[in-house]
């Protein structure tokens, strides 16, 4: 199930993907959970970079081909949601949130401002949601607040 709903849903292999949004999947399952994808791209990854956006194009080219490999034939669903929207499921479908909170102001409040960092306003890597999870996100509540907090009107989204 999915939490969003959108027209023209398309899916689309990894090698199709925007560039943000491949490196958003690299960067969570490969480095962040430690994924077998991580043992193909570890010995590109020799500084133990802190952000996607730390590594080079020509490493980020190396990682993506292996990436494609790895993938094969799965399928991603990455699309751009209007912001208020976005919130709005947040709100209404997040289990804890929604019992919580009666609007955004009191949930950005307490999700702590202060400590999310900015995130680029080009190339924006997408808030990761798996389809059939409990969890709206299961990476990128720093981006998604992020991106709200500087005002953008959409938020990018990769479901799978």
């Amino acid at each position: 199930m999915s939490f969003f709903k959108y027209e023209n849903k398309q899916r689309l292999l990894f090698t199709e993907l925007p560039p943000s949004a491949q490196k958003a999947i690299v960067w969570r399952w490969a480095i962040e959970c430690e994924n077998p994808l991580g043992e193909k791209i570890e010995h590109l990854l020799a500084d133990a970079p802190e952000q996607p956006f730390d590594l080079s194009e020509d490493v980020w080219l190396k990682i993506n081909a292996i990436g494609g490999k790895h993938f094969g034939s799965a399928k991603f669903i990455y699309f751009e949601l209007p912001t208020e929207t976005v919130k709005n499921v947040v709100l209404t479908q997040h289990n804890d949130i929604k019992d919580d909170y009666t609007n955004w102001a009191e949930y950005k409040e307490s999700y702590g401002t202060k400590d999310v960092p900015l995130h680029s306003m080009v190339n924006r890597l997408p808030c990761l949601a798996p389809i059939g999870d409990d969890e709206i996100f299961e990476d990128g509540w720093h981006r998604l607040h992020s991106y709200i907090n500087q005002g953008h009107t959409t938020i990018p989204v990769l479901e799978y």
